[in-house]
């Protein structure tokens, strides 16, 4: 009886877990893209963290501003290192009914609401170009966002590849190459649908985001567009068992494009950093009213640009604080893909340990750049900032030794001592004579380990001290380049510091992957080694009046201990082109 009230116990137990989960799944939309065409479609994804089974959304707040074209749905589980996911999708194809701004409304699931989506939905006649054409079954149109930039400012390619026909999964493109340009593509390929001329058309979109570097007029090659047209007659025939891959194959190319590249104006000076929009935003990793000598308290600053890469933004130059160790950490950089370019992202970091109590004033930051939209230089600030650094609080006073007494101690004290036997009584035999051999056994018996030890320490094979200061080196090229490294620190040749230190580190840590100064900080993960290199950088680079402290940095190679890295396992190729499917 008692077992089964337990059973009854531990299954309404897990059924109200598992109603818990259920009322507090996570239910979200997200779409492909949010500028549109309105006769385009879009897709919108409806995703739950968890594998629904009987559950559907409620898609009824679609049908008064969207025609829906199709669904489909999908559940997936995986586990990774231990920890499981599930979730399932659904995909709804829709299509708006107006132009303007267009709300997908929240749509709900088992109780929960997704967030309202905003679609910028362009009017139908957007594709007017191609009326009265005879358009091809498949095409390709190719645009940019600007005629004109500067160097290294950003500028958006666009490939739209239209099929009205059905294609097989082989939809390949060339991939982009242009002299003197930096091109990154952004995003996955969207495929979506549109009409044209009252013919629906299924849309490949690729957007790349180029950077040129050099000035003058530069030519976006064409690209080429290969894919298979499936047979609708061998689709559609009953006798198709085993259906094979058999069709028409087809090529097109995108038109070329000139665009301009100017100069950048002579007003711009030091770093060239053409953006569209450039921020700096500040974080404490506490509340700085509250510090005290010897508390530690990290302040982080990102700086984000939208039409720049990471790569494009310049460090931050890290003052000297008088009263203040600076631990700077390494700089993290991403680069954002969106559909209207690249967001470049820096995150540096430094710790701040006050070592003295008063006001620490940390100056303003100034970061300069060109706003390509209005064609000015402008400059990102952050405010000039004071600390107060509390002394540490005393602790409580001990309390002092009480003074010696001056008179005899008490009667009552004496009176508990136990009464003192003062006859003498002669040792006995055993006392006097068998602890002495003990001794001289144990003695001799020490002297004789002592004697293997030493013995057995001579016959070892000396090796290098590991603990020295001075890192150990595995052959006769790398001890050259050590010392050769030790001398141009002596001579303060900043040039050679910095190629013979990346030569022998890669030596040193036997990694080929060494070929330059940002990789060789990743190597070492030493955070004081990394703000010499920063440093290091900044004095060659960055237009750095304060010197390098070439000394400090020889001895801090010296402290260094080189171990052998696993060398990283060969990779298979990407694949060549990028794949399309439909």
């Amino acid at each position: 009886m008692v077992t089964r009230k337990r059973s009854a116990l531990i299954w309404l137990t897990t059924l109200l877990m598992g109603w818990s989960v259920i009322c507090h799944a996570k239910f979200t939309a997200s779409v492909d893209r949010t500028i549109i065409n309105q006769n385009e479609t879009v897709e919108l994804t409806l995703r739950s963290d968890k594998q629904e089974f009987g559950a559907e959304p409620d898609l009824s707040p679609l049908h008064e501003l969207f025609t829906v074209l199709g669904r489909s749905q999908r559940s997936q589980y995986q586990s990774v290192n231990g920890k499981t996911q599930s979730w399932t999708d659904w995909i709804i194809t829709l299509r708006p009914k107006q132009s303007g701004y267009v709300v997908i409304p929240p749509i709900s699931l088992r109780g929960e609401k997704t967030k309202p989506i905003t679609l910028d939905v362009k009017p139908a006649g957007s594709n007017q170009q191609l009326s009265g054409k005879n358009v091809s079954p498949v095409f390709i149109e190719a645009s940019l966002d600007k005629e004109k930039v500067f160097v290294q400012e950003q500028a958006v390619l666009t490939i739209l590849i239209y099929h009205s026909v059905p294609l097989y999964d082989d939809s390949r493109i060339t991939p982009l190459t242009i002299p003197s340009v930096i091109s990154q593509q952004l995003g996955e390929v969207k495929n979506y649908e549109t009409i044209i001329n009252g013919q629906r058309y299924g849309v490949f979109e690729l957007k790349y985001a180029i950077f040129p570097q050099e000035s003058g007029e530069i030519l976006i090659p064409a690209l080429k567009f290969t894919s298979t047209v499936a047979s609708q007659s061998r689709r559609n025939s009953p006798f198709n068992m085993f259906p094979r891959q058999i069709g028409t194959p087809v090529e097109e190319y995108s038109p070329e494009i000139k665009l301009t590249v100017k100069a950048p104006p002579a007003s711009a000076k030091g770093h060239w950093l053409p953006a569209q929009k450039l921020t700096l935003t500040e974080n404490w990793s506490t509340d700085t009213s509250q510090l005290k000598v010897g508390d530690s308290v990290t302040r982080t600053i990102e700086i984000k640009a939208e039409g720049l890469t990471a790569a494009q933004l310049p460090p931050l130059t890290t003052p000297e604080l008088n009263g203040v160790k600076l631990y700077p950490d390494k700089s993290q950089t991403k680069d954002i893909p969106t559909d209207q370019g690249i967001i470049g992202q820096r995150i540096e970091s430094i710790a701040l340990v006050p070592t003295q109590a008063g006001t620490i004033e940390l100056p303003e930051i100034r970061y300069r750049w060109f706003n390509t939209t209005s064609q000015t230089i402008e400059e990102a600030v952050l405010p000039a900032k004071q600390i107060t650094v509390a002394p540490v609080a005393t602790s409580q006073a001990q309390p002092t030794a009480p003074s010696a007494p001056a008179t005899a101690p008490t009667p009552s004290v004496v009176a508990t001592q136990p009464e003192i036997n003062t006859t003498l009584t002669k040792p006995s035999p055993l006392s006097s004579g068998v602890w002495p051999w003990f001794t001289l056994l144990f003695a001799t018996l020490w002297l004789i380990t002592l004697g293997l030890w030493w013995q057995q320490r001579q016959q070892q094979p000396k090796t290098a001290n590991t603990l020295s200061n001075t890192p150990a080196v595995e052959n006769a090229s790398t001890q050259k380049l050590f010392n050769g490294l030790m001398n141009s620190c002596d001579q303060q040749n900043l040039t050679e510091i910095r190629r013979l230190f990346v030569q022998w580190s890669q030596q040193a840590l036997d990694n080929p992957q060494i070929q330059n100064l940002q990789k060789t900080d990743e190597c070492w993960q030493n955070p004081a080694l990394s703000a010499y290199l920063q440093a290091l950088d900044n004095q060659l680079y960055g237009n750095q009046s304060l010197p390098f402290d070439c000394a400090a940095f020889k001895q801090q190679i010296k402290q260094l201990k080189p171990t052998k890295q696993a060398k990283p396992a060969k990779h298979s190729l990407m694949p060549l082109y990028p794949s399309l499917s439909n």
